[in-house]
């Protein structure tokens, strides 16, 4: 992070101020307009604060709550395949993505990933491709703990 004294240098050499404008602010700063500045700068900070709060706000007003219908099925992809089949986050996601033919969104939540699919797919057909990775993890990882005996 630069300093607020490399940011003033940069700022004084900026080609877009003439000699005159820098020959300018350095006399009404030497001359005690500097408190003026600094309280122009604390309302300007102000304000944008404000607006920043304001707009984190209307973000986080904007997020649209979940169906019930959309937390089932969230919930219980997320059972499936989390809890059950003990699958991370992004192996989840890739399994379940590729098994119903879609390509997963970049660097989203687990939930968000799944809303995705609600909305480009039934419900019944996420939770009966959940259902199919889960079961196929499971019964590879039995056979490869419990393995057949040949005759």
């Amino acid at each position: 992070m630069r300093s607020l004294e490399t940011e003033f240098v940069l700022l004084l050499s900026n080609p877009d101020f003439s000699k005159k404008e820098v020959y300018n602010l350095k006399s009404k700063l030497k001359s005690g307009y500097i408190d003026d500045y600094f309280k122009k700068a604390n309302k300007i900070k102000i304000i944008l604060s404000d607006k920043k709060e304001q707009n984190e706000e209307e973000t986080s007003n904007n997020t649209p709550e979940l169906s019930v219908y959309e937390k089932q099925i969230v919930s219980q992809v997320e059972k499936l395949l989390r809890t059950e089949a003990k699958l991370t986050v992004k192996q989840a996601v890739q399994l379940l993505f590729e098994n119903l033919e879609l390509s997963p969104l970049s660097k989203r939540s687990f939930s968000d990933q799944i809303l995705y699919l609600i909305q480009n797919r039934d419900g019944s057909s996420i939770i009966n491709a959940a259902h199919k990775i889960r079961n196929e993890i499971l019964h590879n990882k039995e056979s490869d703990h419990w393995p057949l005996r040949e005759l």
